[in-house]
Protein backbone atom coordinates (compact mmCIF):
# COMPACT_ATOMS: atom_id res chain seq x y z
CA UNK A 1 0.00 0.00 0.00
CA UNK A 2 1.33 3.58 -0.37
CA UNK A 3 0.94 4.97 2.69
CA UNK A 4 2.79 1.87 4.53
CA UNK A 5 6.22 3.82 4.60
CA UNK A 6 4.77 7.50 5.89
CA UNK A 7 2.74 5.64 8.35
CA UNK A 8 4.71 3.53 9.70
CA UNK A 9 6.77 6.33 11.20
CA UNK A 10 9.42 5.72 8.69
CA UNK A 11 11.37 8.91 7.43
CA UNK A 12 9.88 10.67 4.92
CA UNK A 13 12.64 9.00 2.46
CA UNK A 14 14.27 5.77 2.90
CA UNK A 15 17.37 7.46 0.96
CA UNK A 16 18.70 9.06 3.94
CA UNK A 17 17.59 6.62 7.00
CA UNK A 18 21.14 5.16 8.12
CA UNK A 19 19.85 1.35 7.69
CA UNK A 20 19.61 1.85 3.46
CA UNK A 21 22.99 3.42 3.49
CA UNK A 22 24.69 0.97 1.72
CA UNK A 23 22.52 0.08 -0.75
CA UNK A 24 22.55 3.70 -1.46
CA UNK A 25 26.09 3.43 -2.33
CA UNK A 26 25.35 0.80 -4.55
CA UNK A 27 22.47 1.84 -6.08
CA UNK A 28 24.58 4.56 -6.84
CA UNK A 29 27.61 2.88 -8.57
CA UNK A 30 25.02 1.33 -10.74
CA UNK A 31 23.22 4.63 -11.74
CA UNK A 32 26.33 6.40 -12.18
CA UNK A 33 26.72 6.08 -16.01
CA UNK A 34 22.80 5.46 -16.85
CA UNK A 35 21.00 7.60 -19.04
CA UNK A 36 17.41 7.88 -19.45
CA UNK A 37 15.05 7.22 -22.40
CA UNK A 38 14.03 10.24 -23.86
CA UNK A 39 10.66 10.21 -25.52
CA UNK A 40 9.37 11.66 -28.72
CA UNK A 41 8.02 14.90 -27.12
CA UNK A 42 10.95 15.39 -25.10
CA UNK A 43 10.13 14.06 -21.98
CA UNK A 44 11.84 11.58 -20.17
CA UNK A 45 10.90 8.33 -20.20
CA UNK A 46 10.20 6.56 -15.75
CA UNK A 47 8.63 4.18 -14.76
CA UNK A 48 7.53 6.11 -11.18
CA UNK A 49 4.61 8.21 -11.67
CA UNK A 50 4.53 11.59 -10.22
CA UNK A 51 0.60 11.35 -8.86
CA UNK A 52 1.95 7.77 -6.88
CA UNK A 53 5.20 10.52 -5.45
CA UNK A 54 2.61 12.47 -3.95
CA UNK A 55 0.52 9.86 -2.53
CA UNK A 56 3.09 8.16 -0.60
CA UNK A 57 4.01 11.37 0.49
CA UNK A 58 7.37 11.24 -1.06
CA UNK A 59 6.66 14.82 -2.44
CA UNK A 60 4.85 17.70 -0.40
CA UNK A 61 5.50 20.73 2.06
CA UNK A 62 4.31 17.87 5.44
CA UNK A 63 8.20 18.16 6.30
CA UNK A 64 10.94 20.07 5.46
CA UNK A 65 12.36 16.67 4.06
CA UNK A 66 9.51 16.59 1.72
CA UNK A 67 9.41 20.05 0.71
CA UNK A 68 13.00 20.30 -0.37
CA UNK A 69 12.94 17.16 -2.34
CA UNK A 70 10.06 18.81 -3.82
CA UNK A 71 11.63 22.01 -4.87
CA UNK A 72 14.59 19.73 -6.20
CA UNK A 73 12.03 17.35 -8.18
CA UNK A 74 10.74 20.80 -9.81
CA UNK A 75 13.77 22.04 -10.09
CA UNK A 76 14.36 19.35 -12.02
CA UNK A 77 11.36 18.71 -14.29
CA UNK A 78 10.81 22.28 -15.30
CA UNK A 79 14.43 24.27 -15.32
CA UNK A 80 15.90 21.24 -16.20
CA UNK A 81 18.79 21.18 -13.44
CA UNK A 82 20.48 18.28 -13.34
CA UNK A 83 23.68 18.23 -11.30
CA UNK A 84 23.93 19.20 -7.57
CA UNK A 85 26.01 22.69 -8.63
CA UNK A 86 22.96 23.66 -10.94
CA UNK A 87 20.99 23.25 -7.64
CA UNK A 88 23.18 25.57 -5.38
CA UNK A 89 23.38 28.19 -7.85
CA UNK A 90 19.86 28.71 -8.16
CA UNK A 91 18.40 31.71 -6.55
CA UNK A 92 15.47 33.80 -6.69
CA UNK A 93 17.70 36.37 -7.74
CA UNK A 94 18.31 34.47 -11.02
CA UNK A 95 14.92 32.97 -11.50
CA UNK A 96 12.59 35.09 -13.25
CA UNK A 97 8.68 35.60 -14.41
CA UNK A 98 7.68 36.43 -17.95
CA UNK A 99 4.96 38.55 -18.31
CA UNK A 100 2.44 38.52 -21.15
CA UNK A 101 1.89 41.67 -22.53
CA UNK A 102 -1.95 42.76 -21.73
CA UNK A 103 -2.94 45.44 -24.26
CA UNK A 104 -5.99 46.42 -21.91
CA UNK A 105 -3.62 47.12 -18.77
CA UNK A 106 -1.77 50.15 -17.97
Amino acid sequence: RSSDLHGSGRKDNIFIDASYHTFGQELNKIIRSWQPSILPDGSIFSRVEEDYLWRIKQLGAHSPVALLYTLFYFNTKYFGLKTVDQHLRLSFATVLRKLKNNPDRK
